[in-house]
């Protein structure tokens, strides 16, 4: 007997206006998320209304999945900004000025001095809890330099930031700083209303 799989609408999909009102709650921590992958005010503001952008676009998105949908939007266009490459020299630098780090946020601060390819698959794989495979795929790399550069930057984390806090991101029980909010970010979500 074949196993039948039957199809309905029942599901619930995401509108225009409920990405931007998940874009205008979810602000703070998707700025951030872009921030800390751009390590750039100006990159990461563009790339939070690129976000935006790609996910007023989208079709057929489940309720369920639209604030991981905005974080994923999120973190293509800060792939599509950067191009993080495996090996890719340099950019081990200094944080974005006017974050505003507070002194419990040192893991912000360790984040932004990793290189740039670290900080990507840290943020992805360890913060965002993305498998090495998808974040390969994201990267276009494969799965062995995603471990390599994860291996490498919880490494630069536990010395710069220390053991206790690296086992804290592992355990995922940490509090980035907050980023300014920037008045352009606002707009560009009142914008697209």
């Amino acid at each position: 007997m074949a196993n039948i799989l039957w199809v309905t609408n029942d599901c619930a999909h995401v509108t225009s206006t409920d990405f931007c009102h998940i874009f205008q709650e979810e602000m703070q921590s998707l700025y951030t998320l872009a921030l800390l992958l751009t390590n750039d005010h100006s990159l990461a503001e563009e790339c939070f209304a690129a976000a935006l952008e790609d996910c007023l676009n989208a079709h057929s998105v489940f309720e369920e999945w639209a604030v991981s949908w905005s974080k994923r939007a999120v973190i293509k266009n800060a792939i599509r900004l950067m191009s993080p490459r495996p090996g890719k020299n340099g950019e081990s630098s200094r944080p974005p000025e006017g974050v505003g780090l507070k002194s419990k946020s040192m893991l912000a601060e360790a984040l932004f001095h990793l290189q740039q390819f670290e900080r990507f698959v840290i943020v992805m794989s360890v913060l965002e809890r993305y498998s090495d495979k998808e974040c390969a795929i994201l990267l276009n790399c494969c799965s062995q330099e995603v471990v390599a550069a994860q291996s490498q930057g919880l490494r630069h984390l536990a010395r710069s930031a220390g053991p206790r806090l690296t086992a804290a991101v592992l355990r995922n029980e940490f509090e980035l700083a907050a980023a300014t909010r920037l008045p352009s970010v606002s707009e560009a979500v009142s914008d697209f209303r």
